[in-house]
């Protein structure tokens, strides 16, 4: 599947950031001995092939960094995404 140049570039970045989340996240939890946990409030809808992209790598970065990662989908509705990152937030 090829890719706009712009595509990739955000996917890239996207990827950098949840890499660095990761690792920071990983590296707060270890001091604790927890395994850490990491909620992406994905803006994008359930059939978005770009969005869905994004989770995967997500996904596959939280594996490799073993972080358990949960996924919530807004569906591009800006109010739930607040909701479910307040849902998050406030348990």
């Amino acid at each position: 599947m090829a890719y706009s140049g712009r595509r990739m570039f955000v996917l890239t970045v996207l990827t950098a950031i949840a890499m660095g989340v990761g690792a920071f996240v990983r590296s707060a939890s270890a001091a604790s001995g927890e395994r850490p946990w990491v909620v992406f409030v994905n803006p994008g809808t359930t059939g978005e092939v770009f969005w869905r992209l994004v989770s995967h790598t997500m996904q596959a970065a939280a594996d490799q960094f073993g972080i358990d990662l949960t996924i919530d989908m807004a569906e591009r509705n800006r109010v739930r995404m607040k909701e479910l990152a307040l849902a998050t937030i406030l348990g």
